[in-house]
C-alpha cells in the first residue's frame, strides 16, 4: 500500500541489556506525538505527514529525550509518529533489538492520534494496566 501512515506501532524486542545509558538505548522524545498527530490532523493529514518527513530538520524536538533502560525479552510499544532514534553506544557490546512496524490490514490511514485504533483488544489490555 501507499502512503505514509502506514503502520500503527512500532514493536521492539530488546536482545541484549541495556542497564545504563549511553549504550545504544532507543531513545524517545515523551509526549511528541500527541503534538505531531493534533498538527497532521489540523494540516492536511497524509498529505501533511509526507510533507513534514522531507523537512529539514524536522519537526522541533523542544522536549527533553529518553533514554529506555531494558533488560533482554522487553517489549517496547512505539506510537507510529513518535519521534524515536538510536542513542549513542559508549559501551564494550553490540547493541542489539529486533524491531517490526504493526499494522491491521485494514489501517485507517486518517487516524494519527489513537496508536491502538487498529489493535482493540490491545487497546483494552494496555488500558487496564495503565
Amino acid at each position: 500500500r501507499g502512503g505514509t501512515n502506514q503502520f500503527s506501532l512500532l514493536v521492539g524486542v530488546v536482545l541484549n541489556p541495556w542497564r545504563e545509558e549511553m549504550v545504544g538505548n532507543f531513545v524517545v522524545f515523551p509526549g511528541k506525538h500527541h503534538e505531531m498527530a493534533r498538527n497532521l490532523a489540523a494540516e492536511g493529514g497524509e498529505e501533511a505527514l509526507r510533507v513534514a518527513l522531507n523537512k529539514s530538520p524536522g519537526p522541533e524536538l523542544d522536549t527533553e529525550p529518553k533514554q529506555i533502560l531494558a533488560e533482554p525479552g522487553d517489549v517496547i510499544l512505539v506510537h507510529s509518529l513518535l519521534p524515536h532514534l538510536p542513542g549513542p553506544n559508549h559501551g564494550h557490546d553490540i547493541r542489539y533489538a529486533v524491531y517490526f512496524r504493526i499494522a491491521h490490514d485494514k489501517k485507517d490511514q486518517t487516524q494519527f492520534e489513537d496508536a491502538f485504533c487498529d489493535f482493540h483488544p490491545v487497546k483494552t489490555a494496555f488500558l487496564q494496566q495503565n
